[in-house]
């Protein structure tokens, strides 16, 4: 590492995985495969904490972030792949099907209403004919 005696090394998502930074001198430490794999957890948090921070995904607790990332952790070993690519898709693996459930529901539901509101308008446009309005 390229920089102080003690590193204190915290991931910042950047261009070509060169994140790494040590929090003690603060320098950057850029691309760097052994914090990739040693510091994967850290890694992994920024990571989330970023897709949070730009609107692009959302956990809802701390318990849920946690569980999340210990499966991407273990989907990055399992791989043998830690870079950011691999880390946001299996981020997304995992809180994309959840997400499209509560999105195609809530879809579903809003056209429901939608036909609803159309056949009481309907209804109302029908129910004003009469019976000398009505053309055979």
């Amino acid at each position: 590492m390229n920089c102080c005696k003690d590193p204190d090394p915290q991931y910042y998502p950047g261009m070509n995985e060169k994140g790494w930074k040590c929090l003690s001198c603060n320098k950057s430490i850029g691309f760097n495969p052994d914090l990739d794999r040693s510091h994967i957890l850290e890694k992994i948090e920024s990571i989330m904490q970023f897709l949070q921070m730009a609107d692009m995904a959302y956990f809802s607790n701390s318990s849920e972030g946690e569980y999340i990332s210990i499966q991407v952790k273990e989907a990055c070993k399992k791989r043998k792949e830690y870079d950011q690519y691999t880390i946001i898709l299996e981020i997304f693996n995992i809180i994309q099907p959840r997400h499209a459930k509560f999105y195609k529901t809530r879809t579903l539901e809003d056209e429901e209403l939608e036909n609803r509101r159309n056949r009481r308008n309907l209804n109302k446009l029908f129910s004003n004919i009469t019976a000398e309005d009505k053309l055979y």
